[in-house]
């Protein structure tokens, strides 16, 4: 089973993926991507004769920048690397990089001779002086979000683009790729990669065009290979790849992925010494206060992603928070940051739903159950629950087996049963990838009226909705990429909330409770961290 973990390095949440025994063999991802890259045919392969870690390299994925990282080097990103192993425990190994991280690879053998056992380079990037000018000055497009949603058919065919042409934005026909145009499901993960990242993906892309200049690629210390396939847009550079040392060779493999990997494999066997892995880090909350750290829990069926703060000045007991779903709680984090001023405090991702990737069925009293499990395992009593939308229904289940003073519902949905039979066929949407992208959109604007009519279906003057204040694009940004990231439980876990009889479970309620309207409200933060200190 692939794991996610999270490790904290300088102050920084690098998040990697982890599966497999025996020798180390980290792989590291091209740019724009993250390790999701490696999910599906690589680390399956490769973990049945290695332990596979699979970083997201700085400022890509989930894994935070490096500090002024439009100025750092590829030796930054080496000296990143090694930091990180040292963090998990990891000396010797063997590294696995793609584009970008082949480049990182080389350069940590170059600095880390002794820590590298063999580095296996799958299309090493060597740029022209005039070719990095060109790419530096156009290539790197920012991207920012925009209320109609349009820059969501931007990112969805930028990312096709730099499967139809080399490089994406020269749009002629000499331009155009060898190769096929990816599967929908594809430029979908491709596109995730660049909204978890941002414009942050910017910079490692650039460092990266920069390190053809910066390294050389003849300075292989350890045992090299440089690999190259048919459709790849680096194939060419295997005419640049010359005068290499005898430990280093150049590899031509198959077009077809699978063949390729399998062909990998067997190269990667080659250098399989006696050096195992450490066991994986066992999730703990970060001690040092005012930080986020990202954790992930097992449970039954997977695990539960969390984001923990501890307090600077601590005066009561943690309290949880609970986002709806479908989404996760990115767009809870300002509230978060505003409550642990005084208390310690975990946002738990609903199971199924964005960082909680776990195989359950869709109700409310497993999502409950399988998160108190969590808790339990971290050790946390909360004295507050606080719970979102379809997230308060989920709270309200988890109070009843918590020894709690308050319950602070934001927007609980407290209906008839004939309006939640309405929503629940409403929400009965498929959000599958389609070729031209317009799924996104489409989501983006149900997450767009939910704010601006209630329900939002209903789009009547009598039901527009005047208690959110400004509209905020950044929270609705933040809970469009978490619910992207497990869309397929869309439907099925807003009807596992609609489903749920929130009148017992009120009615049943020891704690105090509150209701309210804070996530989307104008100064909320303020208004609940008052109350929650009262």
């Amino acid at each position: 089973m692939i794991k996610k973990h999270n490790v904290m390095v300088d102050g920084r949440n690098i998040h990697f993926l982890r599966a497999g025994t025996g020798v180390p063999l980290i792989l590291l991802h091209a740019s724009p991507v993250s390790s999701q890259a490696f999910q599906e045919e690589y680390i399956p392969r490769f973990s049945k004769n290695f332990t596979c870690i699979a970083p997201d390299t700085p400022g890509n994925g989930l894994s935070d920048p490096l500090p002024d990282a439009k100025n750092k080097t590829i030796a930054d990103y080496a000296h990143s690397l090694a930091a990180f192993l040292d963090a998990i425990g990891v000396e010797g190994c063997i590294l696995y990089g793609r584009h970008t991280g082949a480049s990182i690879a080389l350069a940590f053998s170059q600095l880390y001779p002794d820590r590298a056992i063999f580095v296996y380079c799958d299309g090493y990037p060597v740029f022209e002086k005039s070719e990095i000018e060109h790419y530096l000055g156009d290539y790197l497009a920012p991207f920012s979000a925009d209320w109609a949603g349009g820059f969501l058919s931007w990112l969805w065919f930028r990312y096709r683009d730099q499967h139809s042409f080399w490089p994406w934005h020269l749009h002629r026909s000499d331009k155009r790729s060898d190769t096929d145009v990816p599967e929908p499901e594809f430029i979908q993960r491709g596109v995730l990669d660049f909204l978890l990242s941002g414009n942050n993906y910017i910079a490692p892309y650039a460092m990266a065009i920069n390190a053809g200049a910066e390294l050389d690629f003849r300075n292989t210390p350890v045992p090299t290979c440089f690999a190259i396939r048919p459709g790849d847009s680096l194939y060419n550079v295997q005419q640049r790849l010359k005068n290499l040392p005898d430990n280093s060779w150049c590899e031509e493999l198959p077009r077809e992925t699978a063949t390729a990997v399998a062909r990998e494999a067997e190269i990667l066997c080659r250098y399989a010494a006696d050096h195992s892995a450490p066991p994986a880090p066992i999730p703990r909350l970060l001690k040092q206060p005012g930080i986020a750290s990202q954790l992930y829990v097992d449970v039954p069926g997977g695990q539960i992603g969390a984001r923990f703060i501890k307090a600077k000045k601590p005066r009561s007991a943690p309290i949880v928070m609970i986002p709806r779903m479908p989404g996760g709680g990115t767009y809870l984090e300002q509230l978060q940051s505003k409550l642990s001023l005084s208390r310690d405090v975990i946002i738990l991702d609903v199971p199924g739903h964005g960082n909680s990737q776990v195989d359950c069925a869709h109700r409310v009293d497993i999502y409950a159950t399988l998160l108190n499990d969590a808790l339990d395992q971290l050790d946390i009593r909360p004295s507050h629950v606080y719970g979102h939308g379809s997230g308060a229904m989920v709270a309200l289940e988890m109070q009843q087996k918590m020894n709690i003073a308050r319950i602070f519902l934001d927007e609980p949905l407290i209906l008839d049963s004939a309006a939640r039979g309405d929503l629940i066929n409403h929400y009965k949407m498929s959000f599958a990838p389609e070729w031209d992208g317009t799924h996104l959109l489409r989501l983006w604007h149900q997450l767009r009226d939910e704010q601006l009519w209630q329900p939002w279906n209903v789009r009547t003057r009598k039901q527009i909705r005047t208690d959110t204040g400004v509209y905020r694009p950044d929270l609705h940004y933040a809970l469009f990429v978490d619910i992207l990231k497990q869309a397929e439980n869309f439907s099925a876990g807003w009807e596992a909330a609609l489903s749920y009889n929130s009148g017992d479970a009120l009615t049943q309620c020891k704690a105090e409770i509150i209701q309210g309207r804070w996530a989307y409200a104008e100064n909320g933060a303020n208004i609940l961290h008052g109350m929650a200190s009262a």
